[in-house]
């Protein structure tokens, strides 16, 4: 095996440990890959960076503050030596910043760092990617800890509404699902899991929007061959969709669909099977999800702007059925409308756009 293939496992090694939370178990991985790259390239090289932020998340998880610092230190000295890093590593010495700084409780800080993983992300793969969400969640978890309830629930709802297209997108290709480690599914799990005890808390456990949750949540499992999971979840989502929207409903049709095809095609999923080893049950049964996935409704209880403040670009907008229990505006005007009132966020994506604009 060449020495760039056993970076590669230590490191995919070290990032499975991450998501265990087996942080000590993740050190040893990340240190071989760091000394092997220190071979390879030299000290300071962009290559290092890597297995730096792994260390320093490790150091997070295990508690160990200073030690974290000292990693995002040395990796945020590899990046300002490489002018042409990419964004895709900028967005995650961001992100491991700021969740650095919610753990020391310094939440205005942290908040800045994640508008720029975010805006970082947003410039390398798009906003609505799966690897963007993470900011969005960690994000929406400071709003929560702040009590500004109605902000975290809509960037809860973000991260929700990502992972959902993820999983259309799947659909119509399958293909798609090679592109992306097991450690990344299992990461957007914890963040379902967590965005899902969240609004149970906040809703209950029989609203709407801890339906499409446990929905998503499910179909995530499925991707990952969990069959027994993912019939839990989605035969949970389906209870409080048939009690809220009726059984009749399009969205309550579709959830109940793939609930009877999870419990009836038996011997169709292999259990504990990693995203692409588990992809054969559930290639079978994606195709017959719904073509386009739409989703039932949107989770978070904020309001829209009055009918009189909407202009040409709104006229789009459907009005709140409220017996319906569904709300039927676009996303896109929903979040922009929470975030409107959050003056630090919309400062730090200034100040960020402006940094950007000055160094071209």
């Amino acid at each position: 095996m060449s020495k760039r293939a056993l970076i590669d496992l230590c490191q995919q090694e070290a990032s499975k440990m991450l998501v265990n939370q087996q942080y000590s178990l993740a050190i040893p991985g990340a240190i071989q890959a760091l000394a092997f790259l220190k071979d390879i390239y030299g000290d300071g090289s962009i290559e290092s960076v890597p297995p730096y932020l792994l260390l320093a998340e490790a150091n997070l998880g295990l508690s160990k503050f200073q030690q974290c610092e000292e990693f995002l230190s040395l990796a945020n000295w590899s990046i300002l030596k490489n002018p042409t890093c990419s964004d895709a590593i900028r967005s995650q010495l961001h992100r491991n910043f700021g969740k650095l700084y919610t753990a020391q409780d310094k939440l205005d800080e942290a908040l800045k760092e994640l508008a720029k993983d975010i805006y970082h992300s947003s410039l390398e793969v798009g906003p609505e990617h799966i690897d963007t969400s993470g900011g969005f969640f960690h994000m929406a978890n400071i709003f929560y800890i702040q009590n500004k309830i109605d902000n975290a629930l809509a960037f809860y709802d973000k991260v929700v509404d990502v992972w959902y297209k993820f999983l259309g997108l799947v659909r119509n290709n399958a293909e798609l699902a090679e592109t992306f480690s097991e450690a990344q599914l299992r990461e957007g799990i914890e963040m379902l899991e967590k965005i899902m005890q969240t609004r149970v808390k906040l809703l209950g456990d029989a609203h709407i929007a801890t339906g499409e949750v446990k929905y998503t949540v499910g179909l995530l499992y499925l991707f990952l061959g969990d069959r027994d999971k993912a019939n839990s979840y989605v035969s949970a989502a389906a209870s409080v969709y048939k009690d809220k929207l009726g059984e009749k409903h399009p969205s309550t049709l579709d959830v109940v669909s793939v609930a009877d095809q999870i419990q009836n095609e038996t011997g169709l999923m292999s259990r504990g099977g990693g995203g692409v080893d588990g992809m054969e049950g559930f290639s079978e049964l994606i195709n017959q999800f719904p073509e386009d996935m739409p989703r039932a409704a949107t989770q978070s209880p904020i309001p829209l702007p009055p009918r009189k403040q909407q202009g040409p670009e709104q006229r789009g907008l459907r009005r709140f059925d409220e017996d319906d229990a569904e709300w039927e505006s676009r996303e896109s005007v929903r979040i922009c409308w929470a975030v409107k009132n959050v003056k630090v966020l919309l400062i730090t994506f200034q100040e960020v756009l402006f940094c950007s604009y000055a160094k071209n």
